[in-house]
């Protein structure tokens, strides 16, 4: 038999749950940030100035990194600095059902950092990340990351590593190494595959100068 007392309990029970699921980030709402656009053949991803991301929307940050599993927060969580970095969400493209992919740009002090997500439409959430534009360093050092996603399932990702020292007799010794990697989408994963002429797609992929 309910009494008056635990009548008035179960309800306060309801009510909380509601609270909590009210206030929790809702994947609907991240995922709608995220503007349709079309598909092109070749779609490069490269560090820009603020002008070049006019127009997107500006997501929470909480919002942003809450939808992250573990993994793929870990992988940038050195720009999940809530007070001062911003996060835009520069566009989302149809894939084959039920992926969406999804481009997210963060912004912090004079770092940048562009991700592509693969999202599942029916199961509500995240299945992959790549990095597909990133500035990162210090004086003594820089990291360029830059990519092109071909025929709406490839992707080439490249990285120039600059560093710069004194010698001996103090003069500035600077150096870049670079790098190329492959990768296709496949499964709702982002699979990386052997490039078999890494000096040639260096050459027909470049990085802007340094």
């Amino acid at each position: 038999m309910t009494t008056p007392a635990n009548f008035t309990y179960l309800i306060g029970l309801l009510l909380f749950g509601w609270g909590l699921n009210s206030c929790a980030p809702q994947t609907s709402d991240f995922v709608g940030l995220f503007k349709m656009q079309p598909l092109p053949d070749t779609l490069a991803f490269a560090i820009t100035d603020s002008d070049a991301a006019i127009g997107a929307d500006t997501i929470s940050n909480q919002l942003f990194f809450s939808q992250l599993p573990a993994d793929m927060y870990a992988d940038i969580e050195y720009v999940a600095d809530s007070s001062s970095s911003v996060t835009l969400a520069r566009g989302s493209f149809e894939l084959s059902p039920p992926y969406l992919l999804l481009w997210a740009d963060v912004r912090y002090a004079w770092f940048q950092h562009q991700s592509l997500l693969l999202y599942d439409k029916e199961a509500k959430r995240i299945t992959d990340r790549i990095t597909v534009a990133e500035l990162y360093g210090g004086e003594s050092g820089q990291i360029i990351t830059g990519a092109w996603l071909l025929n709406g399932n490839e992707i080439v990702q490249r990285q120039d590593s600059h560093s710069s020292r004194l010698t001996e007799t103090d003069e500035v010794e600077q150096s870049t190494e670079r790098y190329v990697s492959g990768w296709k989408i496949e499964g709702g994963r982002f699979i990386e595959q052997p490039v078999q002429d890494s000096a040639r797609w260096i050459r027909e992929f470049p990085m802007e100068d340094w």
